[in-house]
């Protein structure tokens, strides 16, 4: 009898969900750890140059400055050859908290600076990014053993998203027609949204970050955003770019760790009003579908390829109406 209503009330484009061929219990996912992934009493870093090596120390990042973990651990993650890479901060459901309430702080006064200020700062974050093409790439190449063309275009799409979307910013291409001035709609953004980056993740990892990140707080969004957990690096890296670009703090929080425990907190938590996913995890897809049923969450699967800047906004944002009353009933 219901068969297709669900079809029919979402919006053209929206990808459908396939059933698990296994039950998953939803209480016990994101409780334990993943515990696979040992950190050896030494580790040896790469070493991307001839210069000396100077030993980096990954940390969280959320309003506005590079934090310790609060269980203060750590893991080890891997090249392409299956080489120690680094060690990065393993967050926790505090952390969670914590960045939520940066976001939350951070969130009115990135909304009300308007679209011209934040396709400025978009902006300035191409440049920055530009002005370390060459570490980005050297980085790629390390992470994934790839060659400098295979780094270099990763790049050069990842500029191209910003900027298309910094150009974006002061053209919405949702909301009503007003010329009877009965109504007015416009766009507010959602608030507080949760960033998911799926292992096995299209591309080398920059433009899949990037694509989430940037549609979300170009539409006046502050976003906690949870890197891929085989390849965190790039995130980290990217942070630093942020923190040269007059992002205002707490606009983009990463927090690094077992993703499974980090959605578990995001999707549980009642000031995070949108999660948008990326492809290949469809126990979390799941598991984010029957959590957010609890506080009414926006949860949104991002399609692979060019992403539409129609949907990105219609997923963003939520629509708000103002009524005024008109017609010779009204008149006086």
């Amino acid at each position: 009898m219901l068969a297709g209503l669900l079809e029919y009330l979402q919006r053209e484009g929206t990808p459908q969900f396939t059933k698990l061929a296994t039950p998953l219990d939803y209480t016990q996912f994101g409780n334990s750890a993943d515990t696979s992934a040992s950190v050896p009493s030494s580790l040896t870093p790469i070493q991307m140059s001839a210069s000396p090596i100077v030993d980096c120390t990954y940390k969280l990042y959320y309003g506005g400055m590079h934090k310790r973990p609060d269980g203060n651990t750590s893991r080890t993650v891997y090249n392409a050859r299956n080489q120690p890479l680094a060690q990065v901060p393993e967050g926790g459901k505090k952390d969670v908290r914590n960045a939520v309430e940066a976001a939350v702080k951070a969130q009115p006064a990135w909304w009300r600076g308007g679209a011209h200020l934040r396709a400025q700062i978009i902006y300035n974050m191409a440049e920055k990014l530009q002005a370390r093409r060459l570490d980005f790439i050297r980085h790629l190449q390390t992470v994934w053993n790839c060659d400098t063309q295979s780094a270099d275009f990763e790049v050069e799409r990842s500029l191209q998203l910003l900027f298309y979307w910094a150009a974006s910013c002061d053209k919405p291409s949702l909301g009503g027609d007003n010329r009877d001035m009965s109504a007015m709609v416009f766009q507010e953004p959602l608030g507080v949204m949760a960033l998911l980056v799926c292992e096995g993740a299209t591309g080398l990892g920059l433009e899949s970050l990037l694509r989430l990140v940037v549609p979300a707080v170009s539409n006046g969004n502050t976003v906690v955003v949870v890197p891929d957990p085989e390849h965190p690096t790039i995130s980290l890296e990217l942070c630093q770019v942020m923190d040269t670009c007059d992002l205002p703090s707490g606009v983009v929080n990463v927090l690094t760790g077992d993703l499974n425990i980090l959605s578990s907190a995001l999707v549980s938590h009642q000031e995070v009003r949108g999660v948008w996913y990326s492809e290949g995890s469809p126990e979390l897809g799941s598991y984010l579908r029957w959590g957010s049923a609890h506080n009414l969450k926006r949860v949104w699967q991002v399609p692979s390829g060019r992403l539409c800047r129609e949907l990105a906004e219609y997923h963003a944002t939520q629509t708000k109406a103002v009524w005024v009353p008109g017609g010779q009933i009204f008149a006086n």
